[in-house]
């Protein structure tokens, strides 16, 4: 569907700096780099709530480990507040 991001410096496929960070689909990050711009996509139905809610969850998954900054993961009520939200 997207082209596979690449790290060389002469490709314009590199993730920007938001999609790295919060793990974001590179599609994403590229329609708005910021979080105004990703809650104006979510109220415009082009990403569902639960799609970004489980991105956030992958990269927490990925770099919690290393980081431990998630002390007390509270991820099935976020998946529960993203459904009632869409």
């Amino acid at each position: 569907m997207f082209a596979e991001p690449c790290f060389c410096e002469s490709c314009d496929n590199r993730p920007n700096v938001l999609a790295t960070m919060v793990g974001m689909s590179l599609n994403i990050a590229e329609l708005a780099p910021d979080a105004v711009g990703i809650g104006q996509l979510v109220k415009d139905g082009q990403v569902r709530p639960l799609e970004l809610v489980d991105s956030v969850i992958d990269a927490i998954e990925r770099t919690n480990p290393d980081l431990n900054a998630v002390i007390t993961p509270m991820f099935e009520m976020a998946r529960d507040r993203a459904r009632s939200a869409a």
